[in-house]
């Protein structure tokens, strides 16, 4: 006597034993029951969701002589034909061994001929999506405008390979992916007809295991009622699927709580030399993160956890130890692993990484914020010391306002910046935003962290006055500045760079009257003019008082050549362009006409 599987022996046979997928069987069943059958049908979906199983059962609804409220009645001669798979004008044929024109041409020629022994003749395809497009093509007419007796139901599961010319003429039908409880609630129902023992967390580890698909629960839980003598317990599912065992993923969950990563990476050895997957390890962690997650989010979101009343007692001892943005940035790594470990060299290290990382997320900076509290000119405070999420930050209102008030506008800490001090931060910013040519406001705001003097300065503050000079106004001579010239050099770099590089060739040559002339060699006549720029000279004036405590103006010199007056210079410049544009612009007839018809003359010319 041969055995029937449980996929086949509890494959729906109505509309009503169809299971999730309410909202295609109602409108099937109304349709019936109004008369509105449609000539052509599309079932798409996930495997094992019921699709040929519900196309069956239309086609036995088509044909039945004795329907009951739109369902079959399982008991004439054509359901039972049906069922049994000897209905002759219901045809169930494979698209992905009838691929080609010629077999549609023959199903076009078939289709010509009258029912054999029923009123109508039934056409289901399944994996319709493999047909080639010839096939497509050749079938386009008949499936526009069929015989009256000629129905066609057709299934896939990639509905985004079938042309629209063909998914226009037909009636489409999207059937979901079964959810955990739908299909434990169904192997639970088969359990007790078989009269198997059974525990509910085991059933709830096949309907997880089968990811949606009724046909792959049904199917797991045959091998296990096989495998383990009749019962069907939750050690024995483990064993026997080769699932993780529930201590191990929580003692997993709980190291990363202790923020430990020597033991987690110590039980990921011991795991891997029992021969735990990788593949099946991240996934387990995935979803206890999530369920995590789940527990933590605001409002009461139990039922969406399937898990055992003890499992989630474990769980809720663990929520204390993590908070919800931590959970979502966990969730979010693990998804992103998962895919690669596939195709990763080394796995294991890839996994010990993310591990380590996740581990001591509390210890690390997010970027997003330092960014956005830079840019806002707030404080980034330092990663608090005894625990709690390092993306936490602290708005010291008071204080702020207290400098503010004092005139002093301090920088941003940034010590929480993975080990990068906030004076290497401030020099890398300031290096890399002052590289360039336009010497203008730029430094105004770090002259006024030196005008104030408050009671504890910060850390830049201290730096800057290590750097200034401590001489006052009547030591300060020629030769005290050249002694010092090399170090003031170094200080402007660190404040501008370009400014800093093109004194590195200037030598103080005079300082009388409280006015100091630089020497440029005659090679370097382009940087004196670079630096004798009125935003360059008045940056450099700012810094000459900063750094050597006594206001002076600068003039400059070349070897060899005459003194640069800028402002000379500059005027003569002004009045040769202008003379040369006025002069042009006097030659143009038009303007010529206009000076001459109303005595007039060009009074300014701005190019």
């Amino acid at each position: 006597m041969s055995y029937e599987v449980l996929a086949r022996k509890w494959r729906p046979q109505t509309f009503d034993e169809v299971i999730g997928q309410d909202h295609i069987t109602r409108t099937l069943r109304k349709a019936v029951e109004l008369g509105r059958i449609s000539h052509a049908y599309l079932f798409s979906g996930p495997r094992g969701c019921g699709k040929t199983s519900t196309a069956r059962i239309l086609a036995k609804v088509i044909n039945c002589s004795e329907l009951r409220d739109g369902n079959p009645c399982n008991a004439c001669s054509s359901c039972v034909g049906v069922i049994r798979g000897k209905n002759l004008d219901v045809m169930e044929i494979d698209g992905a061994s009838h691929t080609g024109v010629a077999e549609v041409r023959d199903l076009q020629e078939s289709i010509g001929y009258a029912p054999s022994q029923y009123m109508n003749k039934i056409y289901i395809i399944d994996e319709v999506h493999m047909l080639s497009t010839h096939a497509f093509n050749a079938l386009l007419k008949t499936l526009e405008e069929p015989p009256k007796h000629v129905y066609f139901v057709f299934a896939t599961t990639a509905p985004h390979k079938i042309p629209e010319t063909i998914k226009s003429r037909c009636q489409r039908h999207h059937f979901k992916r079964l959810e955990i409880g739908e299909i434990a609630g169904q192997l639970e129902k088969i359990c007790q007809a078989e009269k198997v023992e059974y525990e509910q967390e085991a059933l709830r580890l096949l309907a997880r295991k089968a990811e949606g698909s009724m046909r792959d629960g049904e199917s797991l839980l045959d091998q296990c009622i096989t495998a383990s003598t009749g019962k069907v317990t939750t050690s024995a599912v483990r064993n026997i699927l080769g699932l993780l065992d529930a201590e191990m993923v929580f003692s997993f969950l709980e190291k990363i709580a202790d923020k430990n990563p020597t033991d987690v990476l110590k039980q990921l050895d011991r795991s891997i030399d029992e021969g735990v997957d990788l593949l099946e390890l991240a996934g387990a962690l995935l979803e206890g993160f999530r369920d995590l997650m789940i527990l933590t989010a605001p409002g009461d979101l139990r039922e969406l956890i399937f898990r055992s009343k003890d499992e989630i007692a474990s769980l809720n001892k663990l929520v204390a130890a993590f908070e919800l943005p931590d959970l979502v940035t966990i969730v979010e790594r693990l998804c992103n692993v998962t895919p690669r470990l596939k195709t990763a060299s080394d796995p294991r290290v890839l996994l010990e990484s993310v591990l380590v990382d996740i581990t001591l997320l509390d210890k690390q900076v997010d970027i997003r914020d330092l960014i956005a509290r830079l840019q806002s000119g707030d404080q980034a405070v330092a990663k608090p010391e005894g625990g709690g999420s390092g993306r936490k930050t602290r708005h010291p209102e008071k204080g702020r306002e207290a400098e503010k008030e004092g005139g002093l506008e301090t920088a941003p800490d940034t010590r929480g910046l993975n080990g990068i001090g906030s004076k290497g931060v401030a020099a890398y910013s300031e290096q890399g935003k002052d590289f360039m040519p336009d010497f203008g406001d730029r430094n105004s705001s770090r002259e006024t962290m030196s005008q104030a003097a408050p009671s504890a300065p910060g850390p830049s503050i201290a730096k800057e006055a290590d750097t200034t000079g401590t001489e006052s106004p009547s030591d300060l001579d020629l030769e005290s500045i050249q002694e010092r010239w090399k170090d003031f050099v170094t200080f402007v770099r660190t404040k501008n760079a370009s400014l800093g590089i093109f004194l590195d060739s200037t030598t103080p040559s005079v300082f009388h009257g409280g006015i100091i002339q630089l020497e440029f060699p005659k090679s370097a006549v382009v940087l004196a003019e670079r630096v004798d720029d009125p935003k360059g000279k008045q940056a450099l004036v700012r810094m000459l008082k900063k750094f050597f405590n006594q206001e002076m103006d600068v003039s400059y010199t070349v070897v060899g050549g005459a003194d640069i007056a800028r402002k000379e210079n500059g005027d003569a410049r002004r009045n040769a362009k202008q003379s040369s544009g006025r002069n042009a612009i006097e030659q143009q007839p038009i303007v010529k006409k206009i000076i001459e018809d109303f005595d007039g003359e060009i009074v300014t010319y701005r190019p």
